[in-house]
């Protein structure tokens, strides 16, 4: 952490690594000087008297100008001033280092002291001090291996530079004394290492880099040639080991020390910050944890109030850690019961919103003090959600471990909750769905797999379904996977099977895609148990399942459920003789592809039981285009035909229209009309077909002319002669095969037959057997016919060449065109 001095404006930390600076280099300037005792003398009790006057006066104006008492507490103080007091640290040692080589230059002018270069020692300190400013930047790098790096390279430079001088110029330093030497490098080091300790700059690579090349330095110097790659080896591994695994360690205690001294004196807020950097150096430290639990337990709501800046930085999280630790051991001590007490107040005095958590832990220490009835109020109120209406993070952290207290961890405590507990409706659910909600967030969570099973264990559907309709939220939580899996083994065991069966039903309930494979089980089971009520139940249950969530979107195997539970549903009913039921799951089977010609046939049979010839007829048809020879279809085929009527057709057009076999009826009609031998009932049964036809096809042709035929052969020439113009009026601009060619020719002879004979219009018989003459079937009958109409209509000269044109013909009629001849001629002569 960086400070700034608000006199100066200079961070702290440059100014600390300046000072560190100007020491290594003096001394370091020293180090290369001409030996002398007195001198040596003379500059380190500079040094400790410059640092024992500084802490003294600071120790004055803590003890008599902020009347601070010492008593009892004297090694902590010392501490304090130490670690508390840097800038007097470095001031005393820096004056102390400046006082000493004034002694010893005053000594060498006086005589008593061997020569010093004083512009060495200056340039020493100058270079020192410029270092101490440029080096520190490094200290910002947040790679810590990157800057371990860096400063093991420099060091190393340095360290080879001074090796290779002493080797190849030793001339360089003709006053050298390795002793000498070496001692002032290992003062540094070590006084170097004391101001990092009691800086508010944490000490960092770039101090233990510095002494680093200090010891390799001086054990160069001091050891013989052939140890002297040893020496350098030395010191570069305690760099790395000090580095790697010490130097957090060397952090650490230098907060926690600071915090026990804060602590020790009263000072909270410092010794809260302290500890906290300790722990943000190393979270699992045990001595900043203790020390910060120290802080939490001194502090009272009277002392927050006087200091409302503690509040701040207090660590409910902590504290709540600690009471975990103090009562989650086998019988806490009382002392452990009054701290956890004491912190659980504190708790809840700063956060009120972190009451769910403070009544967990009362509860715990309630139990532990045999209170049972008070901790069972306290879990009641933590578990009841009408006392918490909005979202709660602090209730969500600890419900689970609230309803394993309450259920599972005592008995005594276990037989007051659940006596209230189940009283509450839905309760059991509303603790499944807490629980599901903890293993959402945490799926291993041993203590909320082991309620889980305990919870799930005791449910019953009735509770289900009561809790459903009266509260979905809550229900919606379950975990319907695991509903199914249970109910599937639950089935599997005889005396539980019953609950294995309401299980199922919730899993139905949760999983819509499942619903009616389940179902179908279990009408299976009550089925194979002799209790068709049920069974027949539970079918129904799948078939609405299926038919609510969309037959195109279940899988296939839940499809091939649906389709077993309809077609045992209409087996139930085809059995009972409940036509309607029957009918309708058969229906609902033909969507299925293992359904067929003998499904349609029992649709069939069952509309025709009905009285439903209609119906009957469709399905017939239906089954007939998958077996078009089926002899008792063919039968049931004439049945239904015969028995509908024109009317139904029309009443039920749309949907009978794409199902009726037009062709049937003008076939089996043609057929019946074609017998010599046909008398009124098969002339009859031939009209009702014609009719069904003409009722969905006012405008068939085929169907027309066969009306006709049957009125003909009935002798009402009339209404015969009225269904051959609608026939003659109905011709299509192109035919559209061979039958209804013939037909309309067939309607045009006749119905010039009927106006030459009966009606006596021989203008429109000629009409008729003008078109007739384009017939492949005309001959000398119709030349004869059309010279009867003209000469009815007086036109001889072309009734003439009509009778002379059948004379031609080698036909029965040619003796009557011959007499018809001569009585035109007769009649000629008659004129003239």
């Amino acid at each position: 952490m960086t400070h700034t001095n608000m006199t100066t404006g200079i961070p702290l930390s440059l100014r600390e690594y300046m000072v560190k600076g100007v020491l290594a280099g003096g001394l370091m300037t020293v180090a290369l000087q001409t030996p002398s005792v007195l001198c040596a003398l003379l500059l380190y009790t500079s040094i400790v008297a410059g640092l024992v006057l500084a802490l003294s006066a600071v120790a004055y104006n803590v003890v008599v100008r902020q009347a601070q008492p010492v008593r009892g507490r004297f090694w902590p103080f010392v501490f304090y001033l130490i670690l508390e007091n840097p800038e007097a640290v470095y001031g005393g040692i820096l004056l102390g280092l400046f006082a000493g080589l004034a002694n010893c230059l005053l000594a060498r002018w006086s005589g008593l002291a061997v020569d010093w270069s004083v512009p060495e020692l200056a340039g020493g300190v100058l270079l020192g001090a410029l270092s101490g400013i440029a080096v520190p930047y490094l200290v910002r790098w947040h790679n810590r291996w990157l800057r371990s790096g860096t400063v093991l390279t420099i060091a190393g430079l340095v360290t080879g530079a001074f090796v290779l001088t002493m080797t190849w110029y030793p001339e360089w330093f003709p006053r050298l004394s390795p002793q000498w030497f070496a001692v002032h490098l290992l003062s540094a080091a070590l006084l170097v290492h004391l101001l990092a300790f009691t800086g508010r700059t944490e000490e960092s690579e770039l101090e233990c880099g510095l002494t680093t090349m200090f010891v390799a330095a001086s054990l160069w110097v001091l050891l013989p040639e052939r140890g002297r790659l040893l020496g350098l080896l030395i010191p570069l591994v305690w760099y790395v080991i000090y580095t790697g695994t010490m130097l957090p360690h060397v952090q650490v205690l230098k907060h926690v020390l600071r915090g026990w001294n804060y602590l020790e004196l009263g000072q909270f807020r410092e010794a809260i910050l302290s500890f906290r950097r300790a722990l943000e150096i190393q979270p699992y430290s045990a001595w900043a944890r203790e020390g910060l639990w120290r802080v939490h337990r001194k502090l009272t709501a009277d002392l927050l109030a006087q200091q409302p800046q503690l509040r701040e930085l207090l660590d409910l999280d902590l504290c709540l850690q600690r009471v975990a630790e103090l009562l989650l051991q086998g019988s806490p001590f009382t002392s452990y019961l009054e701290e956890a007490d004491k912190l659980l107040n504190l708790v809840l005095d700063q956060d009120p919103n972190r009451r769910p958590e403070v009544l967990y832990w009362r509860a715990v220490l309630l139990t532990h003090g045999k209170h049972y009835d008070s901790a069972a109020e306290a879990l009641l109120e933590l578990l009841d959600r009408r006392h918490w209406p909005g979202p709660s993070p602090s209730r969500d952290s600890i419900l689970a471990r609230a309803w394993q207290l309450a259920l599972l961890a005592h008995d005594q405590l276990t037989r007051r909750v659940e006596e209230l507990l189940w009283q509450i409706p839905g309760k059991r659910i509303e603790a499944i769905a807490d629980i599901e909600g903890a293993l959402k967030k945490q799926p291993n969570d041993s203590v909320a797999l082991e309620l889980k099973e305990y919870l799930y264990s005791g449910l019953t559907y009735e509770e289900f379904e009561a809790v459903r309709e009266a509260d979905l939220d809550s229900v919606g939580h379950l975990d319907f996977s695991y509903l199914y899996e249970q109910g599937q083994q639950l089935l599997q065991q005889a005396e539980r099977w019953q609950q294995g069966v309401g299980f199922l039903r919730m899993a139905a309930y949760g999983f819509a895609e499942k619903a009616p494979g389940i179902y179908y089980q279990l009408g299976e089971l009550y089925r194979q148990r002799n209790d068709e009520a049920t069974a027949r139940y539970y079918y129904e249950q799948a078939k609405l399942a299926a038919r609510d969530y969309g037959l195109d979107r279940l899988p296939a195997e839940e499809k091939q459920a649906y389709f077993r539970a309809v077609h045992q549903l209409a087996q139930f009913a085809y059995q009972n003789q409940d036509l309607d039921r029957a009918i309708e799951n058969f229906i609902l089977y033909m969507e299925s592809p293992q359904a067929g010609t003998d499904t349609l046939r029992l649709i069939t049979e069952l509309y025709e039981r009905k009285g439903d010839a209609l119906s009957a007829l469709i399905w017939n048809e239906k089954a007939l285009s998958l077996d078009s020879s089926n002899p008792q279809l063919l039968e049931r085929k004439d049945r239904y035909y015969y028995s509908v009527t024109p009317e139904d057709l029309l009443a039920q057009r749309p949907r009978v229209e794409k199902h009726f076999d037009a062709e049937y009826c003008l076939r089996k009609a043609k057929m019946l009309v074609d017998l010599r031998q046909a008398g009124e009932p098969q002339l009859e049964w031939a009209l009702h077909l014609v009719r069904l036809v003409l009722a969905l096809d006012p405008n068939n042709l085929r169907a027309l002319v066969l009306a006709g035929r049957v009125f003909h052969r009935v002798g009402n020439e009339e209404e015969a002669a009225r269904h051959y113009e609608r026939a003659r009026a109905a011709r299509p601009e192109r035919f559209s095969n061979r039958d209804e060619e013939e037909a309309w020719y067939w309607a045009t002879v006749r119905l010039g037959d009927y106006y030459l004979s009966n009606a006596r219009r021989p203008d429109l018989a000629l009409q008729c057997y003008s078109d007739y003459r384009n017939s492949p079937k005309s001959g000398a009958d119709t030349l004869y016919k059309m010279g009867q109409c003209y000469e009815q209509l007086g036109d001889t000269v072309r009734a003439a060449k009509c009778y002379q044109a059948v004379t031609v013909y080698d036909h029965p009629l040619a003796s009557e065109a011959y007499a018809a001849l001569a009585r035109l001629e007769a009649a000629g002569r008659s004129n003239v």
